[in-house]
């Protein structure tokens, strides 16, 4: 359940425009629809590129993990659950405005900056220890647009992040 609180929680903050470029980091390439994109599909992957590319992924879920926790716990620190936040960031969306309690909107502002802080560092993280594996960012976002598109690409990353 927490899980999925979490995922409400960073889908809130994606959607209030703290994380420009934050879907790439963490796999949702919009390279999928850009112009041009059917001729990377084209492309095959080596499986030497696949095995790096498992390593990024690995990498980058761990960071991911990590900043999910503290951006709990950056909402915890403020006073809110993340229920609490999740109801309050849903309703600001809805008013399009803050909490209508002063001392809340402080707080909620606060969390939101905390987080936004958070995810900077996080995505830093992730685009350095992808680097770090010997692949760039872009041949990294290109597997991950070409996985959407290719059963089969999908089911060789898999196996090898799964040992197999």
């Amino acid at each position: 359940m927490v899980h999925s609180l979490l995922a409400l929680l960073l889908g809130v903050v994606l959607s209030l425009g703290l994380f420009p470029g934050m879907a790439q980091a963490v796999g949702q390439s919009a390279l999928a629809s850009a112009p041009g994109s059917a001729l990377v599909a084209a492309a095959p992957v080596p499986a030497g590129d696949i095995k790096t590319f498992a390593k990024a992924y690995q990498a980058i879920q761990t960071i991911r993990d990590g900043a999910e926790a503290d951006m709990v716990a950056a909402v915890e620190a403020e006073g809110f659950t993340v229920e609490e936040f999740n109801a309050l960031a849903d309703q600001a969306l809805a008013d399009n405005k803050p909490p209508a309690d002063t001392a809340v909107a402080q707080r909620f502002d606060a969390a939101i900056e905390r987080i936004a802080t958070l995810r900077q560092g996080a995505e830093e993280t992730m685009v350095s220890a992808i680097e770090k594996t010997g692949m760039s960012l872009d041949r990294f976002n290109d597997i991950m647009a070409l996985s959407d598109q290719d059963a089969d690409l999908y089911q060789r990353i898999g196996d090898q992040i799964n040992g197999r």
